[in-house]
Formats: structure tokens, C-alpha cells, sequence
């Protein structure tokens, strides 16, 4: 009749001073049936513990079902558990030629229910694994074990789909790449459409397989790990308190699937998914759900993250290896908009992109954790790696919690951005603020860019300057602040707001101590600034304490005419460099700085070269109706041969520690107007430039108008 009843005791369990224990199968026909007396026993005193698999077409827990939820509860206590459906057709053989045909009817359909109130006190590991669908429609307690749950596992993608995915996003970057470039023979309009189609039907294929399979989450689950390999987790409220399971797990992983928890919503912009928890907040970084619509219900506590991920803790919103939702790095696929950044080169892994918005309606996310702990492009990480064009995120605060980065360089991308909130945006973030605290240790590089709030905030690549006066959301953070800690061991650009920004930062503050070993620029407020900032101001300390790197006596006799800025660190009370070798990087900025003022002491203490300034370290750019009233030092304790001829010490200034920049590269040149210095500078060194507006004034094209 195709059923298999098993009853009776099973041992496969390892040695006593070594060995795992074994694996056990179970299998019926079409139903398979397990007794109240069956055990089976996989534990090893000195090894990894076994696993039972039971495989049947469907199965259901619980009382009248297949397997009572005492003999499961007994079974866990010496084996992890994988219950995995088949769903198989039946067939015939067709009598003229012995082929086999389907008969059109199944064995099964291939579910799990969960009918009965389950619980178990090991540490042992249950998995769930449906050809079809999973129903649990009675809780599930285990505190101290785990569950893996894949649905839809019949139409699982493969490797072939997500590599196919992957190679036609890296195909559209490089399309675009080459059109941006104009060579002779580069693509044409024609050819990106292609490209673009062929990526978004290799998108269709991975969606439709990845989220296949439904997870009906009808009752509560308390358990020490949750993983979702697959098919779609779907617990969405009527709006009403409590019309949502309660759902806890000490670990949660998202591997796969799309993962949906909220107390209401569609995930449109007229009925955006209303979070209640961190759950339903990591659950953006799954299937499908890049580009929805959100908002936060409540505060969030995300104190139990630091237990997630074997110490990586939450993982930053884009970076789930399946996600599909945006192809490639920088932009959605959205009308009118770039379709890609230059920092894809061939080869490199495209990954997802946040292209909805997230309104926090004032509410916090509490003690959120994240620790980088790999060296790849996967370093870019914050809450978001990377808020899109398009994107907002917005009435949000991260109040506590850590934000770390242990991976050295951050990865080989152009630019690599690490903030609490965003590690990249090239959408809006607006009235959000941070008090996390922000330890970074990524190296000394030109890429990495580290900031309080943003690591990178940048315009699109290509967009026209009609198109950046426009109002739509491009590179903007606005009304937002950074109040938390920074610490950072070594990096390339660091601002106690922003890292790099080639956007536009308006109203915006940082007030937290800035705090940094070895870099190439520290700002309070920016380490970098090519484009605009105006009505903000920072009043934390701002120390640097090394410089960027050994500098040998040659590049310290350079001349005027030839010396450049790699050879210093750049310490600003509000931007580190505010300079750009390319007019188009500035678009329509005619004052790159303004009403700006800065009220922290700025220390530059190292052993190597510096432009210090209350304000900007180096300035080539616009600076008007701006101050500094903090107080700037230079204690400059240079180890080598510092008597060389033409030897020039730090460039130490009220305003800007060097204006003009170095080198005939050096093209742009913005007038400083109407701005002063009240605070005190000083120096402990007889070989610094030092000036009460300049330390260090270069080329006759750089003006100062008003100034005082």
C-alpha cells in the first residue's frame, strides 16, 4: 500500500575518544509513519552529532499525524532531525515504446505541517525541508536547539541561474562602462537595452525559483537559531497589537529565500510594510524585498544581534549572496536613471542595492551590532551597504549599539564606504541620526572612506547637471548628526559625519570626538569633500595622531612647483581636503563650503608632514560666510632628516592648514570669502607655516576676499 511504519531503535553514534556521529535514513514510498517507541541515537562524546533524515512525500507532527511530538521531542534529545518531502509523481510505462509517462497524479504533495505544540530542551538541530510548503500551525519552543526551514525546495535556483544572474549584471556595468568611455566602436543605446533585458530575465529566473514555497508562520516560535534557506516566510498583521506571532530566536540567518514579518502592509508606497522588530528588519536583506516600501511601527530593540552570526552580528541591508532584487552595484533599474557605477570593473561581484525607502516616523533602533570580520567587498557596511539613487531613508535614529570593521582594506572597489548608518548613498538620508559606536581598523588605502553616519556620499555616476538641479534624491544627507564614538586605528579618508562626500550634506552636525591613528584626511564633519556643504558645523575634537605613512627625506626636500599632497596628512575641524583635480567632480558648486563653522580643538600629534586647519586641512575649493573658533595645534615631532634643503614643516591655519593646493595637476581654484578665525593656533615646531587665517598660501589664482 506504500506506507513504511517505523518502529524500533537505531544507534550510530561515535566513538568514545573520537568520530562523529552517523547518518540514519528513513524512508517510505508514499507514507512513512514513525511509532511512539522508535529512538535513534547519533551523539558523539568527542565528535560532531549525526542527523536522522526522514523522507517521505508529506508529513505532519502531532497527534493522528505521522510522528507524535513526544517521539520527535525524544529524538532531538540524540540526533538532529531532517524531515525532507519529496512530492514525487506517480508514472506509468507506456506499453509501445517502455517509455515512462506521468500519470498526473501525485504521491503527495509534498508539505510539512506542524499541527501540535512542539518542544524540545537540546541543543539539537531540526530541519524542515519541503518540496512544497511548510505549515506551522502550532508553536514551536526550543531554546536552546535550532531550526533550518527550506520550502519550495522542488524549484530551488542553481548555480547555473545565480552565476547567469551575476554575469549579466557585470555585462550591463561593463556596457555602460564603455559607452561612458566613447571609443571608437563602443556599445550603443541598443546594446545596453539588450543587456538590460537579458539581466532582468535571468532576475525573473532566480526570483520565481528562490521564493517559491510558502512558510505559513500561523503560530509563535521561540528557538536558539533560526536559519531560512528558502521559499517565502510570510507573517503579515491586520494592523492590530499582537495580530503578528510572537518570534524569537538567539541567532537568526537569512541564506536564502524572502523572509516577511510585519504588523501590516504590502510593501507599496501607499501601504509600506509596517517593522515591529529586528526580525522583520533584517528580512529587507532577502528576496525581493530590496525595493519595497517600509516603516518602523515602534522602536526596535537589536540587543540580541550580538549573538547573530557566529559574532558578525546583523547583517547589513545588501548583502545576502541570493538577494536579486538590484543587479548591480549603484543604481536600481529605474527610468532615467544611471544604470550603473564605474567602480564595477570586469569580474567583480555585483550585489544589491536598498531602491525603496525607509521611514523610521521617529522611532530608534536600539543596540544594533555589526562586525566586519572578512577582508572583501563585503567591507562596505552599515546598516544599508548601500542606499540607491532613488532610495530615501529617512526620521530614523541608531541610538547605542556597535558598528566595527576588523577586515583590513575593505575590499577592491573604487570606493569602499563604512558608516553606522549607510555605508554608501547616492539616495537621501534625511533627519536621521547615530549614536553608535564606530571602531574601524581598515588600513591606510585611498579607498577606504569611514564616516560616523555615511561612508560615501556621492552623486551617480553620469547624471547631467540638469539632472543633479532636478529634484530628484541624488547623493543628498540633510538634518541628520552623528553624536556617537569613532575610533579608528588606520584608514584612508575619516569624518566624524561623512567619509567621502561628492554630494550634498546640508544642515547637517557631528559632536562626537574624532579619534585617529593614521589616515590620510580627518575632518570633524567630512575626511574628504569634492562638492557641497552648507549650514553645518562640527564641535568635536578632531586628533590625529600618526600621518599616513613613513615619508623618506626626498619627498620632503621636493620643491613648490612639484610637491603634492600624498605626501601629507590633511586634519580639518570640518573636512580634512576639500580639493578635486577635475572641475566636473564639483558640478554646480560655485561655494563648496557654506555657512559653515567649526568649535572643536584640532591636535595633529604625529612624527610626519601636515596641513592642519580649524576649519579644512587642504582647501583648493569655494569656502564663504564660514568660521572656526577652536582651537588648532601642531605637535610636531619629526624623526629623520628634517634639515634637508627646502624642507617645509606642517601647514598649520585658523581657517585652512594649505590653500592652493600642490602640484600643476591641481586645475580647481574656488575663492575663500567673508569667513574668519577666532580660535587659537599654535605650533611647537620652528620649521611650520603657521597663520591665524593660512598656514600655507600656494599659487597666485587662489583668492581671498573679505576674509579676516
Amino acid at each position: 500500500d506504500g506506507t513504511t511504519q517505523f518502529d524500533g531503535s537505531i544507534s550510530a553514534q561515535g566513538g568514545n575518544s573520537s568520530g562523529s556521529g552517523g547518518s540514519v535514513e528513513t524512508s517510505g514510498k508514499q507514507k512513512l509513519t514513525v511509532g511512539d517507541t522508535a529512538t535513534v541515537n547519533t551523539t558523539a562524546k568527542s565528535g560532531m552529532t549525526g542527523n536522522w533524515l526522514l523522507d517521505p512525500n508529506d508529513f505532519t507532527i502531532g497527534t493522528g499525524g505521522d510522528m507524535t511530538v513526544g517521539t520527535l521531542k525524544a529524538a532531538l534529545a540524540g540526533s538532529d532531525v531532517t524531515i525532507a518531502t519529496t512530492g514525487t509523481t506517480s508514472t506509468a510505462t507506456k506499453a509501445s515504446d517502455s517509455s515512462t509517462i506521468a500519470t498526473g497524479s501525485t504521491a503527495g504533495n509534498g508539505d510539512i505541517t506542524v499541527a501540535e505544540a512542539l518542544s524540545w530542551d537540546s541543543s539539537k538541530t531540526l530541519t524542515l525541508s519541503a518540496y512544497h510548503d511548510i505549515f506551522l500551525n502550532a508553536p514551536i519552543t526550543a531554546k536552546n536547539g535550532g531550526l533550518v526551514l527550506a520550502a519550495g525546495t522542488a524549484t530551488n535556483p542553481t548555480g547555473e541561474q545565480l552565476a547567469a544572474l551575476n554575469n549579466a549584471a557585470v555585462h550591463v556595468a561593463e556596457v555602460n562602462e564603455e559607452m561612458a568611455a566613447g571609443r571608437v566602436g563602443a556599445p550603443t543605446q541598443t546594446d545596453l537595452d539588450a543587456a538590460l533585458a537579458a539581466s532582468a530575465a535571468a532576475r525573473a529566473v532566480v526570483v520565481a525559483a528562490a521564493a517559491d514555497g510558502t512558510i505559513h508562520g500561523n503560530a509563535a516560535l521561540q528557538v536558539g537559531s533560526f536559519t531560512l534557506q528558502s521559499g517565502t516566510w510570510q507573517q503579515v498583521g491586520n494592523g492590530v497589537a499582537n495580530s503578528v506571532p510572537d518570534f524569537s530566536a538567539g541567532n537568526f540567518t537569512l541564506s536564502g529565500g524572502k523572509f516577511v514579518r510585519a504588523l501590516a502592509g504590502d510593501g507599496s508606497s501607499a501601504s509600506p510594510y509596517q517593522l515591529t522588530d529586528i526580525y522583520g528588519l533584517q528580512g529587507i536583506d532577502s528576496v525581493d524585498m530590496m525595493d519595497k516600501h517600509y516603516v518602523l511601527h515602534n522602536d526596535i530593540d537589536a540587543s540580541g544581534t550580538a549573538g547573530w552570526n557566529n559574532g558578525a552580528g546583523f547583517t547589513p541591508l545588501g548583502t545576502n549572496a541570493t538577494n536579486t532584487d538590484v543587479l548591480w552595484r549603484g543604481y536600481a533599474d529605474t527610468a532615467g536613471a544611471p544604470d550603473v557605477y564605474g567602480g564595477v570593473a570586469e569580474g567583480d561581484d555585483a550585489f544589491p542595492i536598498f531602491a525603496g525607502t525607509l521611514d523610521g516616523q521617529n522611532h530608534t533602533i536600539n543596540s544594533l551590532y555589526i562586525c566586519n570580520q572578512s577582508s572583501s567587498s563585503t567591507g562596505t557596511a552599515g546598516l544599508f551597504r548601500e542606499v540607491g539613487y532613488g532610495a530615501s531613508v529617512t526620521n530614523l535614529g541608531l541610538v547605542g549599539g556597535s558598528i566595527t570593521s576588523l577586515a583590513g582594506d575593505l575590499g577592491a572597489f573604487h570606493y569602499n564606504g563604512f558608516g553606522s548608518l549607510a555605508g554608501y548613498n547616492l539616495g537621501t538620508i534625511d533627519h536621521c541620526y547615530s549614536t553608535a559606536n564606530v571602531i574601524v581598523n581598515t588600513g591606510i588605502s585611498s579607498n577606504n572612506y569611514i564616516g560616523g553616519l555615511v561612508g560615501v556620499n556621492m552623486i551617480p555616476d553620469g547624471l547631467t547637471n540638469a539632472a543633479i538641479a532636478s529634484q530628484d534624491p541624488h547623493g543628498v544627507v540633510k538634518n541628520s548628526y552623528f553624536a556617537g564614538t569613532l575610533n579608528v586605528s588606520s584608514a584612508g579618508y575619516v569624518g566624524g559625519l561623512v567619509g567621502y562626500n561628492q554630494g550634498q550634506i546640508d544642515a547637517c552636525y557631528n559632536s562626537a570626538p574624532v579619534s585617529v591613528l593614521a589616515s590620510i584626511a580627518v575632518g570633524g564633519l567630512v575626511g574628504k569633500n569634492v562638492r557641497m556643504i552648507t549650514n553645518s558645523y562640527n564641535s568635536g575634537a578632531v586628533l590625529s595622531s600618526t600621518g599616513k605613512g613613513s615619508i623618506s627625506a626626498t619627498n620632503l626636500g621636493l620643491t613648490d612647483d612639484t610637491v603634492d599632497m600624498s605626501y601629507y596628512t590633511t586634519v580639518g575641524g570640518l573636512v580634512g581636503s576639500s580639493t578635486t583635480n577635475y572641475s566636473s567632480e564639483i558640478k554646480l558648486s560655485p561655494d563648496n563650503i557654506l555657512n559653515c563653522y567649526n568649535s572643536g580643538s584640532v591636535t595633529y600629534a604625529g612624527t610626519e608632514r601636515a596641513a592642519v586647519g580649524g576649519l579644512i586641512g587642504e582647501n583648493t575649493l569655494g569656502l564663504r560666510n564660514s568660521y572656526n573658533i577652536g582651537a588648532v595645534s601642531s605637535i610636531y615631532s619629526y624623526i629623520g632628516a628634517n634639515t634637508v634643503p627646502n624642507y617645509r614643516g606642517n601647514m598649520v591655519g585658523g581657517l585652512c592648514g594649505r590653500y592652493g593646493g600642490g602640484g600643476l595637476a591641481r586645475i580647481v581654484w574656488r575663492p575663500i570669502v567673508d569667513c574668519y578665525n577666532a580660535g587659537k593656533v599654535s605650533s611647537n615646531s620652528g620649521v611650520d607655516y603657521i597663520g591665524g587665517l593660512i598656514g600655507y598660501y600656494y599659487r597666485a589664482s587662489a583668492t581671498v576676499n573679505g576674509a579676516n
